[in-house]
């Protein structure tokens, strides 16, 4: 915590204060120990800003980084698989002359790739003629045989290049490692960027920072170009939810306007590409992939992976679907083919590498293994091949006994094996919400192909240590990420992804692209957030008695509501052993609010809405992701204080029911009534209908005259104020089931559900072609006018009539009956999803 003076004192004093470190700051500091120029902008523009409001808006600004669902996925993470993102207030600064020199060697780069890559699969003569060593290639597991002689489509292999910088001792930028093919990063740039620029506008402006925009224009229209037609479909190939960059799938898909795939939402039909959607087989025609050479293809790669898509390397080779980056291009990532980039610079390109790498010697060559074997205390020895999943090895980390082992390891292996010098990372500086502190950092570059040559964007992903010396930088570790400002000396101009662009006379409403998977998961997404509501309202109405009631025992509305519980599977079957009384039941009930091993508790209902909402994340606003992001928050595990009082947790349940209501206010005001708005509602409506059917079955058999619950059921289901503004006496079975039941009015009401479902399922696209109803929709309607021939002037007369026993049929068969139209819905237009999710009860 910082005191009044230290939050008064402004950042240029703690410029100053801090200035002595700078020789140690290498980044930012100029060859005279002085403050490098575009350090020296960007201080002067945050100069007057005090201390304290420094912190102030980056604490906002984290804010907003966790309420957009910034995140980096970690397997095995004990802080939990959804890290969130690591970004620091203050950028790294660069001015526009020196990255001018960087992005050429990084775009030459990138196009000396693409050159070896077409002689690797085409003529071969590099290797013929002793450039390129023979095993480098043929004994890489990135050298893909199905791919030799294939030619991509418009003969380009890398549309996406990345690589790892650090400077070394003599201040050269150098080549730590490339990235060809996958690259990740350009999502969480980008997300920085906007992050940064709105938590320091005057700054961002100030400092004329080169904008990110064209960039990302130059990539979709290079993909675009090679569609092989007009306005082709493309779409971005990912692993899933639970890849580790999983957020920038979904950030990229949706700011390019691409379609957000999975592995089974594609088909390879007589060697072309489709996209599973509502309306049947959609081609496809470019693939941006997220996934690495070997998994993209099961049938002629790598048949233990379920990632790719079968039959996606026969597509390729018949010419049908362009893939970005071409299948094979990670034959060209590894350390080892480092060390002849110079020469295979010249003679591909005829000219000298603008941006060497880090020194390097291939252990396949016995020049290159004397050097390593005889020097590996000054190394980091890495494999050749990153296909191999080896971690690299530090050789001054090694006792006597670690250097002689890994000697062993690499003799026995030689060609397996790189090694490279160490580099000293680069110094720079980070805030630590009081003070600046030194870091390491490395940067990651990124280049997109435009026409015969590469775009490369200015900034970066700056990766930064999370301690000061000789720290992982890795995100997996801890460690974090700076914005990379390139500081121009004009002013810039705006830019914005939608250029106008040719006139268009076509006109669409709505479409039938939406893929199954998606479907599925924003039907699943209306059942959670509808069944989270029904269990916070229930579990709400029972504390609420519970506070003043003496026991479950005693029957009444408490023992009423916890039979309910059970019943719905949220309690146990039979009470816990051990406690009794009103002090046992509190305490099952607020076990069952905050526990995540009660399979049908609210704690599992708001994992799995969660869930289901990252796997449409591309699907859904930023508005609507930050009210699914902060849904469940008070009751993640270990957030629950055994002190709290019955009134802390309804209290806790009251701003819970107000986000579900938020989430249901976007989707009726905020969503486009395409299939997808049909789908999420559907599945609202299903859940509800469940959950109204089950509750009114336990009130009806509750007592003979049925009054027993209807208090608990008005309020449950929010129906008290109608009720009583429409009836003065006591409550009554009749009307307030009429209520529940079957006013259509009545937004709650079993009616106004099915009628809803029957509208969504009327509007579905066709399975088959004839005038009957599906099984579902003759579901549906019979229970509708089931309900409608209930005689409720009668059962209001005789409410222990045979109106009554008619009503509890009709209840126990729409109870059985809608689990069925959900399995019709999910075979009909969810088929392919991989696992079945009906809820089940008690």
């Amino acid at each position: 915590m910082m005191d009044n003076a230290s939050r008064s004192r402004t950042v240029a004093d703690l410029i100053l204060a801090t200035r002595p470190l700078v020789d140690s700051w290498d980044e930012i500091r100029a060859d005279d120990n002085t403050l490098h120029p575009a350090w020296e902008r960007y201080f002067q523009a945050l100069g007057g800003m005090s201390i304290g409001e420094l912190s102030r808006r980056w604490d906002e600004a984290k804010h907003v980084l966790r309420d957009n669902g910034v995140s980096y996925n970690v397997y095995a993470d004990p802080r939990g698989a959804d890290r969130p993102w690591q970004l620091d207030a203050i950028p790294q600064a660069m001015d526009e002359d020196e990255w001018r020199n960087l992005s050429e060697g990084v775009a030459q780069r990138a196009r000396l790739l693409d050159a070896l890559l077409s002689d690797i699969y085409g003529a071969q003569s590099c290797i013929s003629e002793g450039i390129l060593p023979a095993a480098l290639v043929f004994a890489n597991p990135g050298y893909l045989l199905p791919l030799q002689g294939v030619v991509p489509r418009c003969g380009q292999w890398l549309h996406h290049y990345a690589c790892e910088l650090a400077r070394d001792r003599q201040g050269r930028w150098v080549v730590l490692s490339d990235r060809t093919q996958a690259p990740v990063g350009t999502g969480y740039v980008l997300e920085n960027r906007i992050v940064l620029s709105q938590a320091f506008p005057e700054a961002y402006r100030a400092s004329r920072v080169r904008r990110l925009a064209p960039y990302f224009m130059d990539m979709r229209r290079s993909l675009q170009a090679i569609g092989g037609r007009d306005n082709p479909h493309i779409v971005l190939l990912t692993p899933g939810p639970f890849s580790e960059t999983y957020f920038e799938h979904a950030y990229l898909a949706r700011y390019l306007g691409f379609t957000l795939a999975e592995s089974g939402d594609l088909a390879v039909r007589d060697e072309r590409v489709f996209l599973k959607t509502l309306g049947g087989l959609q081609p496809v025609d470019v693939v941006m992939r997220r996934l690495d050479d070997d998994f993209c293809d099961p049938l002629e790669l790598r048949a233990d992976s379920t990632l790719g898509v079968p039959g996606l390397v026969q597509a390729v080779r018949a010419g049908n679907v362009a893939v970005a980056n071409a299948l094979g291009s990670g034959v060209v990532e590894g350390a080892g083919l480092m060390a002849y980039l110079p020469d295979l610079c010249r003679r591909l390109l005829g000219e000298e590498l603008l941006l060497p790498s880090v020194d390097t010697w291939w252990c396949g060559e016995e020049q290159g293994l004397s050097r390593v074997l005889g020097g590996i205390e000054s190394l980091v020895v890495k494999p050749s091949f990153p296909s191999l999943r080896a971690e690299p090895v530090f050789g001054d980390r090694l006792g006597e006994q670690g250097r002689q082992i890994m000697s062993e390891r690499i003799g026995r292996d030689p060609e397996a094996w790189a090694g490279q010098g160490l580099v000293s990372m680069s110094g720079t500086v980070d805030w630590s919400g009081s003070h600046f502190r030194p870091r390491s950092m490395s940067l990651r570059v990124f280049a997109s192909r435009s026409g015969d040559g590469y775009d490369v964007l200015p900034g970066g992903l700056v990766r930064v240590s999370n301690e000061p010396v000789r720290a992982s930088l890795a995100i997996q570790v801890g460690g974090g990420s700076k914005d990379l400002w390139v500081m121009g000396r004009e002013p810039v101009a705006s830019v914005t992804l939608l250029p106008p662009g040719k006139n268009l006379d076509v006109f669409r409403r709505s479409g039938i692209e939406l893929p199954s998977r998606v479907a599925d998961n924003l039907f699943w997404l209306g059942r959670y957030a509808e069944r989270a509501e029904g269990v916070a309202r229930l579990s709400r109405a029972t504390l609420a008695r519970l506070a003043g009631e003496s026991s479950p025992a005693d029957g009444g509305e408490l023992g009423l509501l916890m039979t309910a519980m059970r019943m719905l599977g949220i309690l146990g079957a039979e009470p816990p052993t051990g406690r009794f009384g009103i002090e046992g039941a509190e305490h099952e009930v607020v076990a069952s609010i905050f526990l995540a091993d009660k399979g049908m508790g609210l704690q599992q209902t708001l994992s799995a809405l969660h869930q289901a909402g990252f796997q449409v994340r591309d699907r859904i606003s930023n508005d609507t992701w930050r009210i699914l992001h902060h849904l469940g928050r008070d009751f993640a595990p270990g957030r629950r204080q055994n002190s709290s009082s019955l009134g802390d947790v309804a209290n806790l349940l009251d701003t819970l029911l107000l986000h579900l209501s938020a989430l249901a206010g976007m989707a009726k005001e905020n969503t486009t009534r395409g299939f997808g708005w049909r789908f999420l509602d559907l599945g609202r409506r299903l859940e509800r209908s469940q959950f109204t059917v089950e509750m009114l079955s336990i009130v009806h058999g509750a007592s003979k005259d049925g009054r027993l619950g209807l208090e608990s059921i008005l309020e449950v289901f929010d129906c008290g104020i109608t009720y009583r503004s429409r009836y003065l006496a006591e409550l009554q079975f009749a009307q307030a089931v009429d209520l529940v039941l079957n006013d259509d009015g009545n937004p709650r009401s079993l009616l106004f559900q099915l009628q809803a479902m029957s509208r969504h399922l009327d509007t579905l696209p066709k399975l088959r072609d004839d005038p009957f109803p599906r099984r579902d929709q003759a579901l549906v309607l019979q229970a509708t006018t089931d309900l409608r021939l209930i005689d409720f002037l009668g059962l209001a007369r005789d409410p222990e009539g045979p109106e009554r026993d008619r009503l509890g049929q009709l209840l126990s068969r729409v109870r059985s009956e809608l689990p069925t139209i959900s399995d019709c819905i999910s075979r009909g237009w969810l088929s392919h999803a991989e696992t079945t999710r009906q809820l089940s009860r008690g």
